[in-house]
């Protein structure tokens, strides 16, 4: 089954965001649907400068999307289908995508931060 991500939507101006339901990796980059993403903004002190230094890496010149570029690390918000249940049922939908950010932030770190 293809990897599902939270598809998002803000109701008004200045409100937050709100889960909507889901959507596949294809459909929300082909149709531009806002979707989850964490990212990792690693900071330490340098102290041969005196100031603090942000961790950004060179995207891979085979991503579909803004290729060679300088960016931070993180990654989509990804699910299994037994999740987008959880949301249709309106069980605790904040505590559901806090775990899966948490889930992505640690996969993320381990993959990236090296």
């Amino acid at each position: 089954m293809e990897e599902l991500f939270f598809l998002v939507q803000r109701q008004s101006e200045g409100a937050a965001l709100q889960v909507c339901g889901c959507v596949t990796r294809t459909m929300a980059h082909a149709a531009g649907f806002p979707h989850t993403t964490v990212l990792l903004v690693p900071v330490t002190w340098d102290q041969e400068h005196g100031g603090a230094m942000l961790f950004i890496h060179k995207r891979s010149p085979h991503k579909r999307t803004c290729p060679n570029t300088w960016d931070f690390c993180g990654g989509h918000l990804s699910f299994r289908d037994w999740h987008c249940h959880c949301l249709q049922s309106q069980l605790d939908t904040l505590n559901l995508i806090e775990r899966v950010a948490e889930q992505t932030a640690l996969r993320e770190a381990n993959e990236e931060l090296r």
